[in-house]
C-alpha cells in the first residue's frame, strides 16, 4: 500500500514531514531566529523565536520563564518533545519548556530517535547551577540552524575529504604507497623483458629435461624418437600467459601492443590444444616427453630456470613485442 503525503486530497502527516526535515538538517536541532537567554537569582528565561527539534519546527510566542529554582544543584534548560502525550486543537502537550537537575552533576539529556520509534527528545538551551539558592556558572547550549551554519558544516566535511585526497596524492607523487599505472606497467614489462632476454640457461634447462625425460623413457624398455624440439614454443608458452593478461589489462585501449599480445594469447591457445593433445597420445609411456615437461613447466612457472630469449611463433614474436613496449614507456 502506498501512502502520499505532498499530494492532492492526501494528509501530510507531521511524523514525515519531521523526518524529511531532520534528514535535510542532517539530524541538526538548534534555534532559527530569537530564542534569547535571560536570568535572575532564582529564575531562567528563554525568550520569544523559532526554533526546530529533530525535524519538528517550534515557536516561543511569548518568553517562557522558569521562577523559584533555589534548592542547590545542576540545572539544564530544556525542551523535552514527548510523543507519548496527547495533543488537542487548543493545547500542544507533546512539547514544554522546562528544567531538569541532579545532585552531583549536569543531568544526561534523553535522545531517543524520535524519527522512529522512540519518545522523547530534550534539546538543551542552557545549563547553569544553584549554590546558596542562586542561579551561578550560566553557559549558553543552544545551537543554530540557518544556511551557514548548513554551509560551514558542508565546507568543513569537504575540507577534510580534499586534505585525504591531498595526503594521499603526496604519497602517489612520492612512490611511499602507490605507483602510476604506467610505473606499474613499465615494472611489469621489464620483468618479462629480462626473463626474455637470458636465452642460454633457458636452452640448458630445456635440453636438460629432454635428457632426462629420454633416458627415463630408455631405461623402461622404451625407445623413441620424439624430442622436446618439436614442442619449443607450446613449452616454452606456458610460462608468459598470466604475465602477459596481466600487461594486457594495463595497456589502454589504444594501444597496438594490446592487439598484438591478444594474437599472441590467441596463438598461443591453439599451440597448448596441440601440446595437450601430443601428451595424452603417450600416456602409455612412463612419463612421455611432453606430459614430463608439461608438468615441470607448469609447476614451475613462475621460476627463474624458464628464461628465453625469442619465441619464433608464426608471424608474431612475444620478444618483438615486448622489447618494442618496454621501449616506448622509456
Amino acid at each position: 500500500m502506498l501512502k502520499g503525503h505532498v499530494f492532492n486530497m492526501q494528509t501530510f502527516t507531521s511524523e514525515a514531514f519531521a523526518l524529511f526535515i531532520d534528514k535535510f538538517l542532517n539530524g541538526k536541532s538548534g534555534v532559527a531566529r530569537g530564542c534569547e537567554l535571560s536570568n535572575t537569582n532564582n529564575s531562567i528565561t528563554v525568550g520569544e523565536g523559532y526554533f526546530v527539534v529533530k525535524g519538528r519546527f517550534l515557536q516561543i510566542i511569548s518568553s517562557e520563564t522558569i521562577s523559584n529554582i533555589t534548592v542547590n544543584g545542576f540545572y539544564s534548560l530544556i525542551c523535552e518533545i514527548d510523543l507519548g502525550k496527547t495533543n488537542t486543537t487548543d493545547e500542544l502537550n507533546q512539547a514544554k519548556i522546562k528544567v531538569i537537575s541532579s545532585t552531583n552533576n549536569y543531568p544526561e539529556l534523553q535522545k531517543q530517535d524520535i524519527t522512529t520509534n522512540g519518545t522523547i527528545y530534550q534539546y538543551e538551551f542552557a545549563r547553569f547551577k544553584v549554590e546558596n539558592g542562586n542561579i551561578t556558572n550560566v553557559e549558553d547550549k543552544r545551537t543554530f540552524i540557518d544556511f551557514d551554519t548548513i554551509y560551514n558544516y558542508i565546507q568543513k566535511e569537504s575540507d577534510e575529504m580534499f586534505k585525504k585526497i591531498a595526503k594521499e596524492l603526496e604519497h602517489v607523487l612520492d612512490g611511499s604507497a602507490y605507483c602510476l599505472k604506467k610505473d606499474m606497467l613499465k615494472m611489469e614489462v621489464k620483468q618479462l623483458k629480462d626473463k626474455l632476454d637470458n636465452e642460454d640457461r633457458l636452452k640448458a634447462t630445456i635440453s636438460t629435461i629432454a635428457e632426462l625425460t629420454v633416458r627415463d623413457i630408455r631405461n623402461n624398455g622404451e625407445e623413441t624418437n620424439l624430442t622436446y624440439n618439436g614442442y619449443y614454443r607450446e613449452i616454452l608458452s606456458l610460462l608468459y600467459i598470466d604475465k602477459v593478461k596481466k600487461i594486457i589489462a594495463m595497456l589502454d585501449e589504444k594501444d597496438s601492443n594490446k592487439v598484438k599480445l591478444i594474437n599472441w594469447l590467441n596463438n598461443v591457445k591453439v599451440m597448448n590444444a596441440n601440446l595437450d593433445n601430443a601428451s595424452a597420445e603417450f600416456q602409455e609411456t612412463w612419463l612421455g616427453i611432453p606430459q614430463r615437461i608439461i608438468a615441470l613447466v607448469r609447476e614451475e612457472s613462475y621460476s627463474s630456470f624458464f628464461i628465453p630469449k625469442s619465441m619464433a611463433y608464426p608471424d608474431l614474436s612475444l620478444s618483438t613485442i615486448i622489447t618494442n613496449l618496454y621501449n616506448s614507456l622509456e
